[in-house]
Protein backbone atom coordinates (compact mmCIF):
# COMPACT_ATOMS: atom_id res chain seq x y z
CA UNK A 1 0.00 0.00 0.00
CA UNK A 2 1.64 3.15 -1.26
CA UNK A 3 1.43 6.62 1.50
CA UNK A 4 -0.88 9.31 0.06
CA UNK A 5 0.68 12.86 -0.49
CA UNK A 6 0.07 15.79 0.63
CA UNK A 7 -0.47 16.79 -3.11
CA UNK A 8 -3.29 13.93 -3.85
CA UNK A 9 -4.79 15.21 -0.45
CA UNK A 10 -5.30 18.05 -1.67
CA UNK A 11 -6.83 17.00 -4.83
CA UNK A 12 -8.80 14.82 -2.65
CA UNK A 13 -10.64 17.95 -1.15
CA UNK A 14 -10.72 20.28 -4.42
CA UNK A 15 -12.93 17.52 -5.92
CA UNK A 16 -15.08 17.35 -3.06
CA UNK A 17 -15.48 20.84 -3.67
CA UNK A 18 -16.21 20.85 -7.43
CA UNK A 19 -19.10 18.13 -6.33
CA UNK A 20 -20.55 20.37 -4.46
CA UNK A 21 -20.13 23.27 -6.20
CA UNK A 22 -21.95 21.95 -9.10
CA UNK A 23 -24.75 19.89 -7.20
CA UNK A 24 -27.15 22.60 -7.72
CA UNK A 25 -27.33 22.45 -11.39
CA UNK A 26 -27.06 18.92 -11.92
CA UNK A 27 -29.91 18.51 -9.35
CA UNK A 28 -32.20 21.07 -11.61
CA UNK A 29 -31.61 18.57 -14.11
CA UNK A 30 -32.19 15.73 -12.48
CA UNK A 31 -35.72 17.68 -11.68
CA UNK A 32 -36.26 18.98 -14.99
CA UNK A 33 -36.05 15.23 -16.08
CA UNK A 34 -38.70 14.35 -13.21
CA UNK A 35 -35.79 12.09 -11.48
CA UNK A 36 -35.01 12.49 -7.82
CA UNK A 37 -33.18 10.99 -4.69
CA UNK A 38 -32.38 7.20 -5.74
CA UNK A 39 -34.98 5.10 -4.30
CA UNK A 40 -33.94 3.53 -0.58
CA UNK A 41 -31.77 0.34 -0.82
CA UNK A 42 -31.09 -1.90 0.36
CA UNK A 43 -28.31 -3.66 -0.27
CA UNK A 44 -31.01 -3.75 1.27
CA UNK A 45 -32.49 -1.12 0.38
CA UNK A 46 -28.96 -0.84 1.89
CA UNK A 47 -27.92 -2.06 -2.05
CA UNK A 48 -28.08 1.46 -4.28
CA UNK A 49 -26.10 2.66 -1.78
CA UNK A 50 -23.46 1.65 -4.07
CA UNK A 51 -20.70 2.74 -6.77
CA UNK A 52 -22.02 0.15 -7.64
CA UNK A 53 -25.71 1.49 -8.06
CA UNK A 54 -25.82 4.68 -7.84
CA UNK A 55 -22.38 6.27 -9.60
CA UNK A 56 -24.39 8.95 -10.96
CA UNK A 57 -26.84 10.45 -8.25
CA UNK A 58 -25.62 13.41 -6.79
CA UNK A 59 -25.65 14.75 -3.12
CA UNK A 60 -29.92 14.72 -2.26
CA UNK A 61 -29.60 17.81 -0.53
CA UNK A 62 -28.89 19.94 -4.18
CA UNK A 63 -32.41 19.39 -5.06
CA UNK A 64 -33.88 22.57 -4.07
CA UNK A 65 -33.79 24.70 -0.57
CA UNK A 66 -37.45 23.20 0.25
CA UNK A 67 -36.10 19.99 -0.58
CA UNK A 68 -32.94 20.48 2.05
CA UNK A 69 -35.00 22.02 4.57
CA UNK A 70 -37.37 18.99 4.78
CA UNK A 71 -34.32 16.30 4.46
CA UNK A 72 -34.00 16.82 8.15
CA UNK A 73 -34.41 13.12 9.90
CA UNK A 74 -36.46 13.89 13.26
CA UNK A 75 -34.13 14.37 16.40
CA UNK A 76 -31.90 16.02 14.29
CA UNK A 77 -31.83 20.00 14.62
CA UNK A 78 -28.51 20.09 12.78
CA UNK A 79 -29.19 18.60 9.15
CA UNK A 80 -28.07 20.37 6.19
CA UNK A 81 -27.47 19.94 2.89
CA UNK A 82 -24.50 18.43 1.52
CA UNK A 83 -22.82 21.37 0.06
CA UNK A 84 -23.04 23.35 2.95
CA UNK A 85 -21.77 20.62 4.91
CA UNK A 86 -18.82 20.12 2.68
CA UNK A 87 -18.52 23.51 2.51
CA UNK A 88 -17.59 23.82 6.50
CA UNK A 89 -15.04 21.71 7.12
CA UNK A 90 -15.26 18.19 9.13
CA UNK A 91 -14.18 20.29 12.22
CA UNK A 92 -16.45 22.70 12.33
CA UNK A 93 -18.35 22.38 15.40
CA UNK A 94 -21.93 24.26 16.90
CA UNK A 95 -21.10 26.39 20.36
CA UNK A 96 -22.95 24.45 23.14
CA UNK A 97 -23.64 21.29 21.24
CA UNK A 98 -22.26 17.96 21.90
CA UNK A 99 -19.16 16.37 20.02
CA UNK A 100 -20.38 17.24 16.85
CA UNK A 101 -19.92 14.13 13.89
CA UNK A 102 -21.12 14.67 10.02
CA UNK A 103 -23.12 11.44 8.91
CA UNK A 104 -23.66 10.64 5.16
CA UNK A 105 -26.41 8.77 4.08
CA UNK A 106 -29.27 8.69 2.07
CA UNK A 107 -33.16 8.04 2.94
CA UNK A 108 -32.52 4.40 3.15
CA UNK A 109 -33.99 1.62 5.71
CA UNK A 110 -30.52 0.25 5.51
CA UNK A 111 -29.62 3.82 7.89
CA UNK A 112 -32.00 2.69 10.10
CA UNK A 113 -29.52 2.40 13.15
CA UNK A 114 -28.48 6.11 12.58
CA UNK A 115 -32.57 7.20 12.18
CA UNK A 116 -33.35 5.50 15.65
CA UNK A 117 -30.37 6.71 17.65
CA UNK A 118 -31.32 10.23 16.30
CA UNK A 119 -34.97 10.18 17.29
CA UNK A 120 -34.35 8.85 20.27
CA UNK A 121 -31.27 10.19 21.77
CA UNK A 122 -29.27 7.62 22.00
CA UNK A 123 -26.13 10.38 20.03
CA UNK A 124 -27.56 12.40 22.71
CA UNK A 125 -26.96 10.59 25.68
CA UNK A 126 -23.63 9.99 24.36
CA UNK A 127 -22.84 13.66 24.17
CA UNK A 128 -22.96 13.57 20.66
CA UNK A 129 -24.95 15.97 18.07
CA UNK A 130 -25.33 14.19 14.81
CA UNK A 131 -25.67 16.11 11.71
CA UNK A 132 -26.89 14.47 8.81
CA UNK A 133 -25.70 15.33 5.39
CA UNK A 134 -28.06 13.73 2.69
CA UNK A 135 -26.64 12.35 -0.40
CA UNK A 136 -28.87 10.43 -3.19
CA UNK A 137 -25.65 7.59 -3.60
CA UNK A 138 -23.26 6.21 -1.96
CA UNK A 139 -20.52 6.86 -4.51
CA UNK A 140 -20.77 10.25 -4.47
CA UNK A 141 -19.34 10.07 0.05
CA UNK A 142 -16.41 8.62 -1.26
CA UNK A 143 -14.35 11.93 -2.01
CA UNK A 144 -15.78 13.73 0.90
CA UNK A 145 -15.28 10.60 3.27
CA UNK A 146 -11.43 10.75 2.13
CA UNK A 147 -11.16 14.27 2.14
CA UNK A 148 -12.12 14.34 6.04
CA UNK A 149 -15.29 16.26 5.33
CA UNK A 150 -17.58 13.80 6.74
CA UNK A 151 -16.89 11.64 9.87
CA UNK A 152 -19.24 8.60 9.35
CA UNK A 153 -21.12 6.96 6.07
CA UNK A 154 -23.00 3.88 5.47
CA UNK A 155 -22.55 2.44 2.25
CA UNK A 156 -21.27 -0.66 0.53
CA UNK A 157 -16.85 -1.25 0.29
CA UNK A 158 -17.11 -1.27 -3.05
CA UNK A 159 -14.70 0.22 -5.93
CA UNK A 160 -14.73 3.51 -4.74
CA UNK A 161 -13.82 3.03 -1.33
CA UNK A 162 -11.25 0.33 -1.88
CA UNK A 163 -9.53 2.54 -4.46
CA UNK A 164 -9.23 4.99 -1.75
CA UNK A 165 -7.71 3.00 0.30
CA UNK A 166 -5.39 1.51 -2.09
CA UNK A 167 -3.56 4.97 -2.76
CA UNK A 168 -3.02 5.15 1.72
CA UNK A 169 -6.39 7.00 2.81
CA UNK A 170 -7.21 5.40 5.99
CA UNK A 171 -10.80 4.82 5.64
CA UNK A 172 -11.85 2.26 7.90
CA UNK A 173 -14.92 -0.71 7.84
CA UNK A 174 -16.21 -0.56 11.38
CA UNK A 175 -19.45 -2.25 11.47
CA UNK A 176 -21.78 -3.83 10.15
CA UNK A 177 -24.02 -1.76 7.77
CA UNK A 178 -26.68 -4.04 6.73
CA UNK A 179 -26.07 -7.72 4.92
CA UNK A 180 -28.38 -10.19 3.57
CA UNK A 181 -29.13 -13.83 5.04
CA UNK A 182 -31.80 -16.41 4.48
CA UNK A 183 -34.93 -14.84 4.41
CA UNK A 184 -33.86 -11.23 4.57
CA UNK A 185 -32.95 -9.58 1.23
CA UNK A 186 -34.15 -6.64 -0.17
CA UNK A 187 -32.06 -6.79 -3.56
CA UNK A 188 -33.45 -9.42 -5.91
CA UNK A 189 -34.05 -10.59 -9.27
CA UNK A 190 -36.92 -9.65 -10.93
CA UNK A 191 -38.42 -11.17 -14.11
CA UNK A 192 -41.03 -10.23 -16.43
CA UNK A 193 -44.17 -11.83 -15.57
CA UNK A 194 -45.32 -13.21 -19.17
CA UNK A 195 -41.95 -14.98 -19.32
CA UNK A 196 -42.67 -16.17 -16.18
CA UNK A 197 -45.97 -17.14 -16.72
CA UNK A 198 -45.05 -18.69 -20.44
CA UNK A 199 -42.34 -20.70 -18.85
CA UNK A 200 -39.96 -18.78 -21.03
CA UNK A 201 -37.42 -18.69 -18.12
CA UNK A 202 -37.53 -21.42 -15.51
CA UNK A 203 -33.96 -21.72 -14.36
CA UNK A 204 -30.41 -19.98 -15.03
CA UNK A 205 -29.51 -21.25 -18.41
CA UNK A 206 -32.88 -19.97 -19.51
CA UNK A 207 -31.50 -16.46 -19.30
CA UNK A 208 -29.76 -17.00 -22.65
CA UNK A 209 -30.31 -14.27 -25.03
CA UNK A 210 -32.15 -12.34 -22.57
CA UNK A 211 -32.35 -8.64 -21.82
CA UNK A 212 -31.16 -8.13 -18.26
CA UNK A 213 -30.38 -5.05 -15.99
CA UNK A 214 -27.13 -4.51 -14.42
CA UNK A 215 -27.80 -0.81 -13.14
CA UNK A 216 -24.22 0.26 -13.51
CA UNK A 217 -21.44 -1.33 -15.57
CA UNK A 218 -18.57 -2.30 -12.74
CA UNK A 219 -20.72 -1.95 -10.07
CA UNK A 220 -21.79 -4.84 -7.13
CA UNK A 221 -25.31 -4.95 -8.79
CA UNK A 222 -22.99 -6.04 -12.35
CA UNK A 223 -21.20 -8.52 -10.72
CA UNK A 224 -24.18 -10.02 -9.37
CA UNK A 225 -25.53 -10.12 -13.09
CA UNK A 226 -22.26 -11.39 -14.20
CA UNK A 227 -22.38 -14.51 -11.38
CA UNK A 228 -25.80 -15.04 -11.87
CA UNK A 229 -25.12 -16.24 -15.78
CA UNK A 230 -22.39 -17.97 -15.01
CA UNK A 231 -24.78 -20.26 -12.82
CA UNK A 232 -26.36 -21.09 -16.02
CA UNK A 233 -23.08 -21.52 -18.00
CA UNK A 234 -23.37 -18.35 -19.71
CA UNK A 235 -21.23 -15.73 -20.10
CA UNK A 236 -21.81 -12.30 -20.48
CA UNK A 237 -22.03 -12.01 -24.14
CA UNK A 238 -24.67 -14.95 -24.06
CA UNK A 239 -26.70 -12.29 -22.63
CA UNK A 240 -27.87 -8.82 -23.35
CA UNK A 241 -26.39 -6.55 -20.39
CA UNK A 242 -28.68 -3.36 -19.72
CA UNK A 243 -27.44 -0.54 -17.74
CA UNK A 244 -30.59 1.03 -16.66
CA UNK A 245 -31.25 2.83 -13.23
CA UNK A 246 -33.71 0.76 -10.67
CA UNK A 247 -37.13 3.30 -10.91
CA UNK A 248 -36.56 3.35 -14.85
CA UNK A 249 -36.31 -0.83 -15.64
CA UNK A 250 -40.16 -1.10 -14.20
CA UNK A 251 -41.01 0.48 -17.00
CA UNK A 252 -38.81 -0.64 -19.20
CA UNK A 253 -39.89 -4.52 -18.33
CA UNK A 254 -43.79 -2.65 -18.35
CA UNK A 255 -42.76 -2.10 -22.29
CA UNK A 256 -40.90 -5.47 -22.82
CA UNK A 257 -37.51 -3.95 -23.50
CA UNK A 258 -36.02 -5.77 -20.48
CA UNK A 259 -36.29 -9.18 -19.69
CA UNK A 260 -34.79 -9.43 -16.41
CA UNK A 261 -32.58 -7.72 -13.77
CA UNK A 262 -31.67 -6.66 -10.20
CA UNK A 263 -33.74 -4.23 -8.55
CA UNK A 264 -34.48 -2.73 -4.80
CA UNK A 265 -37.18 -2.60 -2.41
CA UNK A 266 -39.28 -0.54 -2.56
CA UNK A 267 -39.28 -0.99 -6.00
CA UNK A 268 -39.63 -4.50 -6.28
CA UNK A 269 -42.91 -4.94 -4.04
CA UNK A 270 -44.08 -2.33 -6.67
CA UNK A 271 -43.39 -4.23 -9.54
CA UNK A 272 -45.02 -7.46 -8.24
CA UNK A 273 -48.16 -5.03 -7.74
CA UNK A 274 -48.44 -4.20 -10.67
CA UNK A 275 -48.28 -7.11 -12.33
CA UNK A 276 -44.96 -6.56 -14.35
CA UNK A 277 -42.91 -8.55 -12.66
CA UNK A 278 -41.95 -11.41 -10.30
CA UNK A 279 -39.72 -11.73 -7.71
CA UNK A 280 -37.99 -15.25 -9.06
CA UNK A 281 -35.08 -15.06 -6.50
CA UNK A 282 -33.69 -12.85 -3.90
CA UNK A 283 -29.88 -12.32 -3.68
CA UNK A 284 -29.96 -14.26 -0.45
CA UNK A 285 -31.19 -17.59 -2.01
CA UNK A 286 -28.75 -17.16 -5.16
CA UNK A 287 -25.81 -16.33 -3.09
CA UNK A 288 -25.91 -16.66 0.55
CA UNK A 289 -25.03 -14.65 3.26
CA UNK A 290 -23.48 -11.41 1.66
CA UNK A 291 -21.98 -8.10 3.16
CA UNK A 292 -24.10 -5.67 1.90
CA UNK A 293 -22.98 -2.09 3.53
CA UNK A 294 -20.85 -1.08 6.37
CA UNK A 295 -20.27 1.61 9.03
CA UNK A 296 -17.42 3.86 7.78
CA UNK A 297 -15.00 6.11 9.89
CA UNK A 298 -13.09 8.36 7.81
CA UNK A 299 -9.18 8.97 8.49
CA UNK A 300 -9.11 11.96 10.66
CA UNK A 301 -12.65 10.99 13.05
CA UNK A 302 -10.05 7.46 14.01
CA UNK A 303 -6.91 9.38 14.29
CA UNK A 304 -7.99 12.56 16.17
CA UNK A 305 -11.37 11.72 17.86
CA UNK A 306 -11.57 7.74 18.85
CA UNK A 307 -13.44 8.79 21.58
CA UNK A 308 -16.11 10.44 19.82
CA UNK A 309 -15.97 7.62 17.34
CA UNK A 310 -16.81 4.89 20.07
CA UNK A 311 -19.56 6.73 21.41
CA UNK A 312 -21.08 7.62 17.87
CA UNK A 313 -21.35 3.58 18.08
CA UNK A 314 -22.67 3.09 21.09
CA UNK A 315 -25.44 5.14 19.39
CA UNK A 316 -25.73 3.11 16.59
CA UNK A 317 -25.62 0.14 17.69
CA UNK A 318 -28.65 0.89 20.54
CA UNK A 319 -30.67 1.94 17.38
CA UNK A 320 -29.64 -1.22 15.20
CA UNK A 321 -31.09 -3.04 18.09
CA UNK A 322 -34.47 -0.83 18.45
CA UNK A 323 -34.76 -1.87 14.92
CA UNK A 324 -33.65 -5.70 15.28
CA UNK A 325 -36.17 -5.84 17.91
CA UNK A 326 -38.99 -4.50 16.12
CA UNK A 327 -38.63 -6.66 12.97
CA UNK A 328 -38.00 -10.15 14.54
CA UNK A 329 -39.73 -9.59 17.72
CA UNK A 330 -42.55 -7.37 16.66
CA UNK A 331 -41.13 -5.16 19.86
CA UNK A 332 -42.44 -1.25 19.91
CA UNK A 333 -42.62 -2.21 15.98
CA UNK A 334 -45.39 0.47 15.40
CA UNK A 335 -42.90 3.19 17.01
CA UNK A 336 -39.98 1.96 14.62
CA UNK A 337 -41.72 2.08 11.63
CA UNK A 338 -42.92 5.81 12.61
CA UNK A 339 -39.54 6.58 12.65
CA UNK A 340 -38.53 4.96 9.14
CA UNK A 341 -41.35 6.58 7.56
CA UNK A 342 -40.16 10.16 8.76
CA UNK A 343 -37.08 9.58 7.85
CA UNK A 344 -36.58 7.48 4.69
CA UNK A 345 -38.28 7.22 1.21
CA UNK A 346 -40.42 4.54 2.11
CA UNK A 347 -43.84 6.32 3.65
CA UNK A 348 -46.05 3.72 3.63
CA UNK A 349 -46.29 2.00 6.88
CA UNK A 350 -48.35 -0.98 5.12
CA UNK A 351 -45.27 -1.68 2.97
CA UNK A 352 -42.89 -2.53 5.96
CA UNK A 353 -44.92 -5.89 6.70
CA UNK A 354 -44.73 -6.53 2.97
CA UNK A 355 -41.09 -5.78 1.83
CA UNK A 356 -38.25 -8.08 2.44
CA UNK A 357 -36.52 -5.88 4.62
CA UNK A 358 -32.84 -5.41 5.49
CA UNK A 359 -30.97 -7.02 8.93
CA UNK A 360 -28.26 -5.66 10.97
CA UNK A 361 -25.72 -7.63 13.08
CA UNK A 362 -26.58 -6.39 16.68
CA UNK A 363 -22.82 -6.38 17.73
CA UNK A 364 -21.75 -5.13 14.20
CA UNK A 365 -19.67 -7.72 13.54
CA UNK A 366 -19.14 -8.04 9.18
CA UNK A 367 -18.55 -10.68 6.67
CA UNK A 368 -15.12 -10.50 5.52
CA UNK A 369 -14.85 -13.24 3.51
CA UNK A 370 -17.74 -11.89 1.46
CA UNK A 371 -15.92 -8.48 1.42
CA UNK A 372 -13.09 -10.30 0.04
CA UNK A 373 -15.07 -12.47 -2.69
CA UNK A 374 -16.46 -9.06 -3.94
CA UNK A 375 -12.98 -7.56 -4.02
CA UNK A 376 -11.82 -10.43 -6.38
CA UNK A 377 -14.06 -9.54 -8.78
CA UNK A 378 -13.37 -6.25 -9.42
CA UNK A 379 -9.65 -6.92 -9.40
CA UNK A 380 -10.28 -9.94 -11.85
CA UNK A 381 -12.67 -7.32 -13.83
CA UNK A 382 -10.32 -4.29 -13.79
CA UNK A 383 -11.80 -2.21 -11.26
CA UNK A 384 -9.83 -2.31 -8.04
CA UNK A 385 -6.21 -1.93 -9.33
CA UNK A 386 -4.35 -2.04 -5.96
CA UNK A 387 -5.82 -5.09 -3.65
CA UNK A 388 -6.58 -3.98 -0.26
CA UNK A 389 -6.16 -6.26 2.54
CA UNK A 390 -9.41 -6.52 3.80
CA UNK A 391 -8.58 -7.57 7.50
CA UNK A 392 -6.42 -4.87 7.92
CA UNK A 393 -9.45 -2.54 6.76
CA UNK A 394 -11.60 -3.48 9.11
CA UNK A 395 -11.26 -1.92 12.76
CA UNK A 396 -13.81 -3.74 15.20
CA UNK A 397 -12.55 -1.54 18.34
CA UNK A 398 -15.42 1.07 18.18
CA UNK A 399 -18.13 -1.68 17.95
CA UNK A 400 -16.21 -3.53 20.57
CA UNK A 401 -16.37 -0.70 22.77
CA UNK A 402 -19.83 -0.56 22.29
CA UNK A 403 -21.01 -3.91 22.80
CA UNK A 404 -18.94 -3.64 26.10
CA UNK A 405 -21.31 -0.91 26.97
CA UNK A 406 -24.80 -2.24 25.39
CA UNK A 407 -23.89 -5.98 26.31
CA UNK A 408 -22.84 -8.87 24.35
CA UNK A 409 -26.56 -9.09 22.10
Amino acid sequence: MTSISANELLWYKRRAMRIVRFAPLLALVLAACGGGAAPASSPSNAVPASPSVAASAKPAAAASTSAAASAKPAGSASAKPAASAAASGAAAAKPGAGDHVKVGTGPAVGSAGFFIGIDRGYFKDQGIDVEVVPFAGAAEMATPLAADQLDVINADPSTAFLNAIGRGIGIKFVADGGHTTKGHSSAAFLVRKDLIDSGAIKDYPDLKGKKINAVLKGSLVDMWANRILAKGGLKPADAELQYIPFPDSIGAMGNKALDAGMNVEPLTTSAVDKGVAVRWKGIDEIFGDLQNTVIMYSASFISQRPDVGKRFMVGYLHGVRDYMDAFENNKDRDAIVSILTKNTSVKDPALYSRMSMPVFDRNGAMLPASMKNMQQWWVDNGYVKTPVDIDKAIDMSFAGYAVGKLGKA
